[in-house]
């Protein structure tokens, strides 16, 4: 596997930082934090955090996304390796 170009970094960067974003401001929200600061606070740190993953991991990361979520992969159409949960 030849390594990432430009373009695939900033896909990857770009894809990182909004889930992250999201998944910061959810968290947030999860902790009925209504104060600002730690809501952009933690939106800027879940961004950073998804976007650095995103990009050193890049497809490993997102498979690791589908597995902690309910559609998990193999339900959304996303394999790799083995394909899929074992039930």
């Amino acid at each position: 596997m030849e390594p990432p170009d430009s373009f695939e970094k900033g896909i990857r960067l770009g894809g990182g930082f909004f889930f992250g974003c999201f998944v910061g401001f959810a968290i947030a929200l999860t902790l009925l934090t209504l104060n600002g600061h730690i809501l952009v606070a933690s939106c800027l740190i879940g961004g950073l955090v998804c976007a650095l993953a995103a990009l050193r991991y890049g497809d490993r990361f997102w498979l690791g996304v589908a597995r902690f979520t309910t559609w998990g992969p193999g339900r959304c159409g996303v394999t790799g390796g083995g394909g899929g949960r074992r039930d």
